[in-house]
């Protein structure tokens, strides 16, 4: 799901997650300050996260729009070498 933030109107994604997956505890993790400054860290930040008032077991994730849903794939063999290897860092 997608929509935008009220701060500065930037879209962000939505991601829906259970709460018994440990992906927002890594997800915090990695988007926290020390993490983010560091050039091999290429994980998204978390801008906010909450739980559906009507089901305590999910959680929403905010996060930045990284790519709309319709973009090209890859238009160069450099660009997929890339992506695996930071992929694999």
């Amino acid at each position: 799901m997608d929509a935008r933030r009220t701060i500065d109107h930037g879209q962000v994604c939505i991601k829906r997650i259970t709460n018994v997956s440990d992906e927002i505890a890594i997800a915090k993790y990695l988007s926290s300050r020390e993490l983010l400054s560091d050039s091999r860290n290429h994980c998204p930040p978390i801008f906010d996260d909450f739980v559906d008032p009507e089901d305590p077991m999910i959680i929403y994730m905010i996060m930045p729009l990284l790519r709309d849903f319709n973009d090209p794939e890859f238009g160069f063999h450099g660009e997929v070498v890339d992506c695996v290897t930071q992929l694999l860092e």
